[in-house]
This record gives structure tokens, C-alpha cells and sequence, in this order.
């Protein structure tokens, strides 16, 4: 059926309009005040509110609305296609949509009636208190108390004596949102730690985002769970920047400090746990940055691929190891592919140096084959004893003569015959042995000497119960204290816990 602009145009002469037609109804928008904990048995987000326009008296429960919580998105599966096999997901109606808490008692929202009835409250949006919107969405930094590092703030007190609700103005410490970000190493970073995204923070706003309420805890006073009081919420920023063209991101943070972030400023997509003890960075540059506090774990079930263009620089501290199949019995299985297990195989293109501060042990087990091929002259050079033993023929041969040759005595001992076969034999009458070429020396590795960070945390001075104007919860200024290893390696980047120090921004 094609098209048609007036398709569903009504007529005045509709039934259903007269039947309104001197109804009492009402379309205004009103702003309303979320009068009690929002609680609601059916878990449908309904409000208890008090309109003031309506009703005279905000302690009279006859004039409040119990409200319809509505939603920018919201919906489910049609009803009247589900089957009839109630235990069946694909019969069954799946819903879908934008779901967020309702706001605290003392909050305003705007209320509607639909249709015009009095029955049928609708809350169509939430309004901030007024310029009380610091915090949001990215618990962002501010001047506060006690210190002049710009820290994570809460909102300001309504109760300050000079209020002043400007990006300049002291507010209290976020203790929460700081002590994560502390502990991680990044409270001086002002790329990977602060965040600036905040609602305040220019006219019109670049800041875009989501800033959950947090999990509730007891009042302080009266030791209730009423909203007063919470923990850190999860926050999602899209900043398209400041006036600097600097806060250009994405940051997802959850209460606790976990962190992704990809920053269009810098160019850098960082991602960090709660505990600051594992850290990725793509650079701007190419460079992926990785630490783990602990152990880094890789398995494939297929093929692991690692190049480098350049240096392929490989360091443990402690050993190395390498295993290749099952070492009893790999040389006897093969792979889905049909490939013989436990096969090492190293192909160098120029020179291979090996350089061994102790013992090199070298051997293969059973009818294992040793073979030492040189293309050109094979050295052997020890500076104390050279020992050759073989439990059968021990056999030397040079296809152009054989020189030994010692600096003192030489002893050739038999149990058997001792047989000397030439087309002639000289005893101590002509010729002699060259000196045997001393092999070359391994070349060692550039070494480079890196500090690495402290394993404490950065100090933390904050009661809560004793917290004034003077009150200075970075005594360190974020720095972590005690002792800070060296570290020597042959590594060009040395990743540390945060604050790495290898980083170029």
C-alpha cells in the first residue's frame, strides 16, 4: 500500500473526541519532588512524588502521585506472538531497553499525566540540583582542602558559608574515587589517572556521559541506608575536549578503579585493573606497553606468531626454559597434521654468539646423533683441560694432515696395540705441528640499568571521622616510598608499576 500523508488524519467528528470533549483533563508538564525512598514491589521504577503546583501541603500523603518510571528506550518481544510452551526461551517475550536507577528522595523530576488523566503519572526526565552537577559523569578533579593538587572532588557543601559553585572553588576530597587512583600509581598522571570530564567545566558543556549513583552505605548519623551516603559509581565519559583541545576520550571506570581508556589527545587506548598491579598501552607510535605484577599467560591451540623487524630481545631473571613436545614420548606421537613432535629448529642468518657465564651442557639421549657442521674451520678452545672421550672409536681426520702439537709432554697409551702407519715414519727427524687457532670470543649483550618502582603504595592519610580544612590524604604527593631496586637489562623499555617512568607523556 503506497504512502499517504493524511492516512491517519482523525476528524472532529470522531466518537472518541466527544466523548473528551468536556472531560477535565490535564497536559501540563510538572516539576515534581521525589517525596520517598523510591521502593517499589512490582520493580518497575514507580515514584512516589509531591507536585507542588497540585498540592498545598508536602506532608500529606493525599496529594501525592504514584508515578510511571519511563525510560528513552524501552521495550520487548510482541506479546501476542508468544507460543505456548512456557519453559521455551524462543516462545517466551525477551524484553530490551535503557534501564537506570530512579533518583534519591529530594530530587525533582518532571511528571506528566498521559492521556491527560490523573491516573496515569509519567516521570519524562530527571532535573539536577542546581550547579550541583561537578561530579558528573567522570568524578572529576577540583580544588580542595588541605592540599593544592587538584584531586577528585565531591560536590560542595550547601551548608559553606560562602558558597561558590565555580570550577575555582574548594570541595570536599572524594576519597573513594583519589585512594583507588592512588594506590594504582597514577594520581599525578593526568592522562591515565584524573579525569578533568566534568559538567562544569566550560559552557556549553563538551562532556558527554553516564555516572552511576554507587552502591549505598550507612549514614554516618543515623547508621540507615537512605541515599545519603555512597560509594563510588561506575562512570562511562565521551569528552569531545576542552577549549585546549586536550580530554578528547572515552574512559569507562568502574567505583572500584578498573579503567579502559581510549584517548584521541594522545593517541593512546591504556587499559589498568583496580590494583594497579597489570597495565596494557597502545602508544600513538605503535609501541604495546604491557606489565603484570605476576605471572603473563599465553596458549593458542593453533600456531603462536612473534616478529620482529628489528630486535627480538628476550630476559628472564631467572631461567629460561624451552620444552618442545612431551620429552618421553613426542619423538613416537604427531600432530593433527601430521607433523613429528617435540622438533626444535633455529635458522640464524649471520652470526650466532653465545655467551655462558658458567656450565654449557650439551647432549642427546638414546640413538641420539650430535652432528657439529662448519662451513669453513671448526675451533675448539678451553683455557684449561680439553677432553675427548668416546666408549667407541675415538676417530680424527684431516684430509690434508694432522697436526698435534703440545707445549710440554705428550703421551699416546694403548691396552691394546699402538699401530703407526705412514708411507714414511720419522721419530723425532723432521716436521712440524702447527700451533692450533684459539676460537673466537662471544661478543656480551649491552647492558642498560633501570630503577625500578617501589612495591608500596603511595602514603594515605584520611579519616573520615577527623576530616578538616587542613586535611592532607597524599602526604607523598602520590609518590610510592621505600627502596626502588636496580634492575640490569638488555632490554631498550623496562615497563614498571605505574608511575612508569619509560613513557614519553
Amino acid at each position: 500500500m503506497a504512502y499517504k500523508a493524511d492516512r491517519f488524519k482523525t476528524s472532529k467528528k470522531n466518537p472518541k473526541d466527544k466523548l473528551v470533549e468536556h472531560a477535565e483533563l490535564d497536559f501540563g508538564i510538572y516539576l515534581a519532588e521525589v517525596i520517598v525512598r523510591p521502593k517499589d514491589a512490582t520493580h518497575s521504577g514507580r515514584l512516589t512524588v509531591f507536585i507542588p503546583s497540585l498540592a498545598k501541603d508536602r506532608d500529606d500523603p493525599s496529594g501525592y502521585y504514584n508515578a510511571y518510571w519511563s525510560s528513552p528506550f524501552a521495550g520487548s518481544t510482541p506479546s501476542n506472538k508468544v507460543g505456548e510452551n512456557i519453559y521455551d526461551y524462543a516462545q517466551t517475550q525477551k524484553t530490551y531497553g535503557m534501564w537506570m536507577v530512579p533518583p534519591d528522595a529530594g530530587n525533582y523530576v518532571l511528571v506528566v499525566f498521559a492521556d491527560g488523566k490523573k491516573k496515569f503519572p509519567v516521570v519524562i526526565g530527571c532535573m539536577f540540583p542546581d550547579q550541583l552537577q561537578y561530579m558528573v559523569p567522570g568524578n572529576a578533579v577540583g580544588n580542595t582542602y588541605g592540599v593544592d593538587q587538584k584531586l577528585p572532588v565531591a560536590e560542595k557543601n550547601r551548608r559553606e558559608v560562602d558558597l561558590d559553585h565555580g570550577n575555582q572553588a574548594r570541595r570536599p576530597i572524594n576519597p573513594h574515587v583519589t585512594k583507588a587512583i592512588l594506590d594504582q600509581g597514577l594520581i599525578n598522571d593526568k592522562i591515565r589517572g584524573l579525569s578533568f570530564a566534568s559538567a562544569r567545566r566550560e559552557s556549553p558543556s563538551r562532556v558527554f556521559g553516564i555516572l552511576t549513583p554507587g552502591p549505598e552505605v550507612p549514614n554516618k548519623d543515623t547508621g540507615k541506608l537512605d541515599g545519603t551516603n555512597r560509594l563510588p559509581g561506575h562512570s562511562i565519559v565521551l569528552d569531545d575536549g576542552d577549549s585546549v583541545g586536550d580530554n578528547k576520550n572515552i574512559r569507562l571506570r568502574t567505583g572500584g578503579g578498573h579503567q579502559i581508556l581510549m584517548d584521541d589527545s594522545t593517541g593512546i587506548l591504556y587499559v589498568i585493573n583496580k590494583s594497579g598491579t597489570a597495565w596494557i598501552e597502545l602508544s600513538n607510535d605503535g609501541d604495546i606497553n604491557l606489565y603484570a605484577e605476576k605471572d603473563f599467560n599465553m596458549r593458542a591451540r593453533g600456531n603462536v606468531n612473534i616478529r620482529s623487524d628489528k630486535n627480538l630481545n628476550l630476559e628472564a631473571n631467572t631461567s629460561i626454559n624451552v620444552n618442545v613436545g612431551d620429552y618421553e614420548t613426542a619423538d613416537s606421537n604427531s600432530d593433527e597434521d601430521g607433523n613429528v613432535r617435540g622438533n626444535l629448529n633455529i635458522n640464524v642468518g649471520n652470526t650466532t654468539s653465545w655467551l655462558n657465564k658458567n656450565d654449557f651442557k650439551l647432549q642427546t639421549d638414546s640413538n641420539g646423533l650430535l652432528s657439529l657442521v662448519a662451513g669453513t674451520d671448526l675451533f675448539t678452545t678451553a683455557s684449561n683441560h680439553v677432553n675427548i672421550s668416546g666408549n667407541n672409536k675415538t676417530k680424527i681426520f684431516g684430509a690434508s694432515g694432522v697436526d698435534v702439537k703440545s707445549g710440554s709432554d705428550i703421551n699416546v697409551q694403548a691396552s691394546g696395540l699402538s699401530n703407526i702407519l705412514g708411507s714414511q715414519v720419522h721419530l723425532n727427524d723432521g716436521g712440524s705441528a702447527e700451533q692450533a687457532v684459539i676460537g673466537l670470543n662471544a661478543d656480551p649483550l649491552p647492558i642498560t640499568e633501570y630503577e625500578d618502582q617501589a612495591d608500596t603504595k603511595p602514603d594515605w592519610d584520611y579519616d573520615e571521622n577527623d576530616v578538616d580544612e587542613n586535611t592532607n590524604p597524599i602526604p607523598s604527593e602520590g609518590k610510592r616510598p621505600g627502596v626502588r631496586d636496580k634492575i640490569k637489562s638488555i632490554l631498550s623499555k623496562l615497563t614498571t608499576r605505574e608511575p612508569w617512568e619509560g613513557r614519553e607523556n
